[in-house]
């Protein structure tokens, strides 16, 4: 992560003050697992553009890092919003609030692992079940990612959720597989 940490630090001085600026060093900091002050980071963002999705995904991760799982469900019920997608922001809150942070989860796998909907997301799938600890549902849908060329998978080594797989010879196989480094 570390030749990764280096390109966003060298990245984000090069776009200075921006909105863009902002979301790549929150980045930065949040690949050295620094999640206060990415926080801080990816919030100045949002004082500049409270619509910025990126700045919202990096606070979702964030807060998984963290397990502050009360302000990620806030902030994907926000991401929702942005979307357009006043039913899901309902849904989420509505989900949170009966079954908590392992519910949410669940309603996400369920939302997004069939192939028939607009919903599916096999990388999404993968990282809910990283994050709930299922390591080999994980993989499964980490196959499933890799096999539909899910774009995700570029940032799978600096994604918090995944860290629980850094040391299963599975994850290294899966990053030799799609041509990152290890």
């Amino acid at each position: 992560m570390k030749t990764l940490s280096l390109h966003r630090r060298r990245r984000a001085k090069s776009l200075g003050n921006t909105r863009h600026g902002a979301v790549t060093q929150g980045a930065y900091v949040l690949d050295e697992r620094d999640c206060g002050k990415a926080i801080a980071q990816f919030q100045t963002t949002l004082e500049i553009n409270p619509n910025y999705l990126l700045a919202w995904g990096g606070l979702e991760e964030c807060y998984i890092a963290a397990g502050n799982y009360d302000k990620w469900a806030d902030a994907i019920e926000h991401e929702e919003t942005i979307f357009g997608q006043a039913y899901a922001a309902v849904q989420i809150q509505r989900v949170y609030a009966a079954s908590g942070f392992k519910g949410l989860c669940g309603w996400f796998i369920q939302m997004e692992s069939d192939p028939r909907t607009t919903y599916y997301n096999p990388y999404d799938v993968a990282t809910a079940y990283a994050i709930l600890g299922a390591r080999d549902d994980a993989f499964e849908w980490l196959e499933k990612a890799y096999e539909t060329r899910n774009s995700g998978l570029v940032g799978i080594k600096s994604h918090a959720g995944f860290d629980t797989l850094h040391s299963d010879p599975r994850y290294a196989a899966l990053l030799k597989r799609i041509g990152l480094p290890q």
